[in-house]
Protein backbone atom coordinates (compact mmCIF):
# COMPACT_ATOMS: atom_id res chain seq x y z
CA UNK A 1 0.00 0.00 0.00
CA UNK A 2 2.87 2.28 0.75
CA UNK A 3 4.44 2.35 -2.11
CA UNK A 4 1.37 2.54 -4.21
CA UNK A 5 0.84 5.89 -2.51
CA UNK A 6 3.55 6.74 -3.17
CA UNK A 7 3.46 6.29 -6.81
CA UNK A 8 0.52 7.96 -7.13
CA UNK A 9 1.83 11.23 -4.95
CA UNK A 10 4.93 11.40 -7.44
CA UNK A 11 2.17 11.17 -10.68
CA UNK A 12 0.79 14.69 -9.40
CA UNK A 13 3.82 15.67 -8.72
CA UNK A 14 4.00 16.55 -12.27
CA UNK A 15 4.81 12.85 -13.36
CA UNK A 16 8.22 12.54 -11.96
CA UNK A 17 7.78 8.63 -11.60
CA UNK A 18 7.16 8.40 -15.41
CA UNK A 19 10.04 10.49 -15.97
CA UNK A 20 12.29 8.22 -13.76
CA UNK A 21 10.79 5.15 -15.83
CA UNK A 22 11.68 6.40 -19.67
CA UNK A 23 14.98 7.53 -18.25
CA UNK A 24 13.90 11.52 -18.90
CA UNK A 25 15.82 12.88 -16.46
CA UNK A 26 18.96 11.52 -18.65
CA UNK A 27 17.77 13.60 -21.58
CA UNK A 28 17.26 16.48 -19.04
CA UNK A 29 21.14 16.36 -17.92
CA UNK A 30 21.87 15.95 -21.82
CA UNK A 31 19.48 18.68 -22.49
CA UNK A 32 21.79 21.14 -19.72
CA UNK A 33 24.92 19.83 -20.65
CA UNK A 34 24.52 21.15 -24.37
CA UNK A 35 23.03 24.51 -23.02
CA UNK A 36 26.07 25.20 -20.56
CA UNK A 37 28.46 24.22 -23.62
CA UNK A 38 26.43 26.80 -25.98
CA UNK A 39 26.87 29.18 -22.69
CA UNK A 40 30.33 28.54 -22.70
CA UNK A 41 30.72 29.31 -26.34
CA UNK A 42 28.67 32.37 -26.51
CA UNK A 43 31.02 33.61 -23.37
CA UNK A 44 33.96 33.00 -24.87
CA UNK A 45 33.23 34.74 -28.49
CA UNK A 46 31.82 37.47 -26.67
CA UNK A 47 35.22 38.15 -25.26
CA UNK A 48 36.45 37.71 -28.43
CA UNK A 49 34.96 40.14 -29.89
CA UNK A 50 34.84 43.08 -26.93
CA UNK A 51 38.36 42.62 -26.76
CA UNK A 52 38.80 43.26 -30.38
CA UNK A 53 36.40 46.09 -30.09
CA UNK A 54 38.10 47.46 -27.39
CA UNK A 55 41.30 47.27 -29.54
CA UNK A 56 39.61 49.45 -33.08
CA UNK A 57 40.07 52.71 -31.56
CA UNK A 58 43.73 52.52 -30.96
CA UNK A 59 43.78 51.26 -34.52
CA UNK A 60 40.97 53.76 -35.86
CA UNK A 61 43.23 56.80 -33.94
CA UNK A 62 46.03 55.83 -35.90
CA UNK A 63 43.87 55.73 -39.05
CA UNK A 64 43.26 59.17 -38.32
CA UNK A 65 46.23 60.65 -37.58
CA UNK A 66 47.68 58.73 -40.40
CA UNK A 67 44.71 60.73 -42.87
CA UNK A 68 45.30 63.47 -41.28
CA UNK A 69 49.01 64.00 -42.34
CA UNK A 70 48.93 62.59 -45.74
CA UNK A 71 45.67 65.38 -46.05
CA UNK A 72 47.73 68.31 -45.19
CA UNK A 73 50.88 66.85 -47.31
CA UNK A 74 48.23 66.88 -49.99
CA UNK A 75 47.20 69.91 -49.55
CA UNK A 76 51.10 71.19 -49.85
CA UNK A 77 51.64 69.70 -52.69
CA UNK A 78 48.66 70.89 -54.71
CA UNK A 79 49.20 74.76 -53.38
CA UNK A 80 52.37 74.58 -55.50
CA UNK A 81 50.61 75.02 -58.87
CA UNK A 82 52.84 75.19 -61.61
CA UNK A 83 56.16 76.42 -59.62
CA UNK A 84 57.09 72.91 -61.29
CA UNK A 85 57.19 73.92 -64.45
CA UNK A 86 60.63 76.05 -63.82
CA UNK A 87 61.85 72.87 -63.96
CA UNK A 88 61.24 71.15 -66.84
CA UNK A 89 58.85 68.59 -68.30
CA UNK A 90 60.71 65.98 -66.12
CA UNK A 91 59.88 68.37 -62.97
CA UNK A 92 55.77 69.02 -63.95
CA UNK A 93 55.53 64.51 -63.97
CA UNK A 94 57.26 64.32 -61.30
CA UNK A 95 55.02 66.82 -59.48
CA UNK A 96 52.02 65.50 -60.56
CA UNK A 97 52.96 61.78 -60.17
CA UNK A 98 53.42 62.83 -56.35
CA UNK A 99 49.96 64.59 -56.17
CA UNK A 100 48.31 61.13 -57.74
CA UNK A 101 50.44 59.03 -55.26
CA UNK A 102 49.34 61.15 -52.17
CA UNK A 103 45.70 61.62 -53.45
CA UNK A 104 45.74 57.75 -53.67
CA UNK A 105 47.02 57.43 -49.97
CA UNK A 106 44.21 59.70 -48.76
CA UNK A 107 42.19 57.29 -50.30
CA UNK A 108 43.06 54.58 -48.81
CA UNK A 109 43.37 55.69 -45.40
CA UNK A 110 39.56 56.80 -45.81
CA UNK A 111 38.73 53.80 -46.60
CA UNK A 112 40.61 52.15 -44.36
CA UNK A 113 38.56 54.26 -41.58
CA UNK A 114 35.20 53.31 -43.02
CA UNK A 115 35.95 50.02 -42.89
CA UNK A 116 37.37 50.05 -39.15
CA UNK A 117 34.06 52.02 -38.58
CA UNK A 118 31.55 49.19 -40.51
CA UNK A 119 33.40 46.46 -38.70
CA UNK A 120 32.87 48.16 -35.04
CA UNK A 121 29.52 48.80 -35.26
CA UNK A 122 29.26 44.90 -36.80
CA UNK A 123 31.47 43.71 -33.74
CA UNK A 124 29.54 45.99 -31.61
CA UNK A 125 25.87 44.63 -32.97
CA UNK A 126 27.25 40.89 -32.46
CA UNK A 127 28.64 41.54 -28.98
CA UNK A 128 24.95 42.72 -28.17
CA UNK A 129 23.64 39.83 -29.37
CA UNK A 130 25.29 37.49 -27.58
CA UNK A 131 24.29 39.28 -24.47
CA UNK A 132 21.07 38.66 -25.28
CA UNK A 133 21.33 35.19 -25.82
CA UNK A 134 23.81 34.72 -22.83
CA UNK A 135 21.59 36.48 -20.41
CA UNK A 136 18.29 34.14 -21.56
CA UNK A 137 20.65 30.97 -21.30
CA UNK A 138 21.26 31.65 -18.07
CA UNK A 139 17.82 32.61 -17.25
CA UNK A 140 17.07 29.12 -18.86
CA UNK A 141 19.79 27.47 -16.79
CA UNK A 142 18.64 29.10 -13.72
CA UNK A 143 14.77 27.74 -14.28
CA UNK A 144 16.19 24.40 -14.70
CA UNK A 145 17.76 24.65 -11.66
CA UNK A 146 14.57 25.64 -9.61
CA UNK A 147 12.14 23.12 -11.43
CA UNK A 148 14.71 20.49 -10.60
CA UNK A 149 14.70 21.78 -6.86
CA UNK A 150 11.17 21.83 -7.10
CA UNK A 151 10.59 18.75 -8.49
CA UNK A 152 13.39 17.35 -5.96
CA UNK A 153 11.38 18.94 -3.10
CA UNK A 154 8.04 17.94 -4.08
CA UNK A 155 9.27 14.24 -4.20
CA UNK A 156 10.84 14.93 -0.69
CA UNK A 157 7.96 16.04 0.76
CA UNK A 158 5.42 13.31 -1.13
CA UNK A 159 7.90 10.77 0.75
CA UNK A 160 7.54 12.34 4.25
CA UNK A 161 3.93 12.76 3.33
CA UNK A 162 3.45 9.10 2.78
CA UNK A 163 6.13 7.89 5.47
CA UNK A 164 3.74 10.27 8.12
CA UNK A 165 1.15 7.45 8.04
CA UNK A 166 3.52 4.31 8.77
CA UNK A 167 6.79 5.16 10.24
CA UNK A 168 6.72 4.91 14.49
CA UNK A 169 6.17 8.30 16.55
CA UNK A 170 9.39 8.53 18.88
CA UNK A 171 7.98 10.22 22.05
CA UNK A 172 10.70 11.50 24.65
CA UNK A 173 10.71 9.70 27.85
CA UNK A 174 10.23 12.85 30.09
CA UNK A 175 8.65 16.18 27.82
CA UNK A 176 7.51 18.31 30.52
CA UNK A 177 5.29 20.93 30.02
CA UNK A 178 6.64 23.47 27.05
CA UNK A 179 5.00 26.01 24.68
CA UNK A 180 5.53 26.18 21.22
CA UNK A 181 3.19 29.78 19.95
CA UNK A 182 -0.14 28.90 21.13
CA UNK A 183 0.59 24.69 21.03
CA UNK A 184 0.58 23.45 24.88
CA UNK A 185 2.46 20.53 24.81
CA UNK A 186 1.58 17.91 27.39
CA UNK A 187 3.44 15.98 29.18
CA UNK A 188 3.78 12.11 27.94
CA UNK A 189 2.72 10.33 31.04
CA UNK A 190 -1.00 11.90 31.16
CA UNK A 191 -3.92 9.05 30.53
CA UNK A 192 -5.22 9.32 26.94
CA UNK A 193 -8.53 8.32 26.07
CA UNK A 194 -7.96 5.59 23.31
CA UNK A 195 -8.72 7.27 19.52
CA UNK A 196 -10.64 4.20 18.41
CA UNK A 197 -13.66 5.52 21.71
CA UNK A 198 -14.21 8.93 19.98
CA UNK A 199 -15.95 8.26 17.07
CA UNK A 200 -18.63 11.36 16.64
CA UNK A 201 -17.05 13.03 19.32
CA UNK A 202 -13.65 14.11 17.89
CA UNK A 203 -13.31 17.92 18.15
CA UNK A 204 -14.90 19.86 15.05
CA UNK A 205 -11.63 21.55 13.54
CA UNK A 206 -13.04 25.05 13.02
CA UNK A 207 -15.52 26.66 15.56
CA UNK A 208 -18.66 28.75 14.77
CA UNK A 209 -20.53 27.80 11.62
CA UNK A 210 -19.04 26.19 8.52
CA UNK A 211 -20.82 24.73 5.86
CA UNK A 212 -19.72 21.03 5.62
CA UNK A 213 -19.29 18.89 2.61
CA UNK A 214 -17.72 15.76 1.44
CA UNK A 215 -14.37 16.03 -0.58
CA UNK A 216 -11.18 13.70 -1.78
CA UNK A 217 -8.11 14.23 -2.29
CA UNK A 218 -5.79 12.37 -4.34
CA UNK A 219 -6.20 8.54 -2.71
CA UNK A 220 -8.26 9.23 0.50
CA UNK A 221 -11.51 10.88 1.05
CA UNK A 222 -12.66 13.48 3.36
CA UNK A 223 -15.17 16.46 4.25
CA UNK A 224 -14.41 20.50 3.15
CA UNK A 225 -15.28 22.72 5.77
CA UNK A 226 -16.04 26.17 4.24
CA UNK A 227 -15.12 28.57 6.49
CA UNK A 228 -14.15 32.14 7.21
CA UNK A 229 -10.53 33.03 6.25
CA UNK A 230 -8.46 33.65 9.47
CA UNK A 231 -10.38 30.77 11.72
CA UNK A 232 -8.60 28.67 14.05
CA UNK A 233 -7.96 25.44 13.36
CA UNK A 234 -7.67 22.68 15.94
CA UNK A 235 -6.56 19.26 16.39
CA UNK A 236 -9.60 16.87 16.19
CA UNK A 237 -8.07 14.63 19.38
CA UNK A 238 -4.78 15.03 21.12
CA UNK A 239 -1.65 13.60 19.29
CA UNK A 240 1.82 14.07 18.03
CA UNK A 241 2.48 16.11 14.57
CA UNK A 242 4.20 13.88 12.46
CA UNK A 243 4.04 15.84 9.45
CA UNK A 244 3.75 19.77 9.37
CA UNK A 245 4.66 21.67 5.34
CA UNK A 246 3.02 21.66 1.67
CA UNK A 247 1.83 18.64 -0.36
CA UNK A 248 0.78 19.43 -4.14
CA UNK A 249 -2.72 17.91 -3.72
CA UNK A 250 -3.27 19.22 -0.04
CA UNK A 251 -1.58 22.85 -0.05
CA UNK A 252 -0.43 23.40 3.59
CA UNK A 253 -1.10 20.58 5.57
CA UNK A 254 -0.68 19.04 8.55
CA UNK A 255 -0.70 15.13 9.85
CA UNK A 256 -1.13 14.25 13.14
CA UNK A 257 -0.62 10.63 15.18
CA UNK A 258 -3.25 9.56 17.57
CA UNK A 259 -1.60 6.41 18.30
CA UNK A 260 -2.60 2.72 16.78
CA UNK A 261 -2.14 3.78 13.65
CA UNK A 262 -5.12 6.67 13.23
CA UNK A 263 -4.12 9.80 11.88
CA UNK A 264 -6.39 12.74 11.21
CA UNK A 265 -5.21 15.33 8.05
CA UNK A 266 -5.58 18.42 7.74
CA UNK A 267 -5.29 20.22 4.22
CA UNK A 268 -5.80 23.88 2.65
CA UNK A 269 -4.40 25.72 5.55
CA UNK A 270 -3.73 29.49 5.30
CA UNK A 271 -1.01 29.18 7.89
CA UNK A 272 0.75 26.59 10.44
CA UNK A 273 1.49 26.87 13.94
CA UNK A 274 2.88 23.71 14.99
CA UNK A 275 5.72 21.43 14.05
CA UNK A 276 7.08 18.14 13.85
CA UNK A 277 7.67 16.68 17.09
CA UNK A 278 4.86 18.59 18.70
CA UNK A 279 2.93 17.03 21.16
CA UNK A 280 -0.66 18.64 21.25
CA UNK A 281 -3.55 18.62 23.65
CA UNK A 282 -7.11 17.69 22.12
CA UNK A 283 -8.35 20.89 20.52
CA UNK A 284 -4.85 22.37 20.14
CA UNK A 285 -4.28 24.87 17.69
CA UNK A 286 -2.52 23.90 14.21
CA UNK A 287 -3.06 27.41 12.58
CA UNK A 288 -5.89 29.20 10.79
CA UNK A 289 -8.11 28.57 7.33
CA UNK A 290 -7.00 30.09 3.92
CA UNK A 291 -8.89 31.25 1.31
CA UNK A 292 -9.30 27.50 0.24
CA UNK A 293 -11.73 25.30 2.26
CA UNK A 294 -10.09 23.42 5.00
CA UNK A 295 -9.92 19.31 3.80
CA UNK A 296 -10.10 16.83 6.76
CA UNK A 297 -9.20 13.19 6.48
CA UNK A 298 -9.66 10.48 9.53
CA UNK A 299 -7.04 8.15 7.95
CA UNK A 300 -6.36 4.36 9.72
CA UNK A 301 -2.61 3.43 8.45
CA UNK A 302 -3.09 4.47 4.58
CA UNK A 303 -6.56 3.84 4.61
CA UNK A 304 -9.56 6.83 4.91
CA UNK A 305 -12.25 6.26 6.53
CA UNK A 306 -15.37 7.86 7.00
CA UNK A 307 -14.96 11.43 8.06
CA UNK A 308 -18.54 12.30 8.73
CA UNK A 309 -18.95 9.75 11.31
CA UNK A 310 -15.87 10.19 12.81
CA UNK A 311 -16.57 14.33 13.55
CA UNK A 312 -20.45 13.42 14.20
CA UNK A 313 -21.30 15.82 11.48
Amino acid sequence: MRRFVLIGLLLALGGVSVAIADNAPAAGVLDQNSIRAQLERDEARKGQVDAEVSGLGARRAAAGERLEGRTRSLYRISRAGFAPLAGGFTAMLEHVSRIERMKRLVRTELASLEHLRSHGAALREESARLAVRISSTKAQLTAFAENNARVEEEARMAALFNDAFEKPVIRPADSGRLEYGTIRVHDDETPRSSFATQRGQLVLPVAGSAQVREAHREDGMGVEFVASPGAGVRSAAEGTVVFAGEQSAYGRIVIVDHGDRYFTVYGGLGDIQVREGDMLSRGARLGHTGAAPLYIEVRRGTKSLDARAWLGV
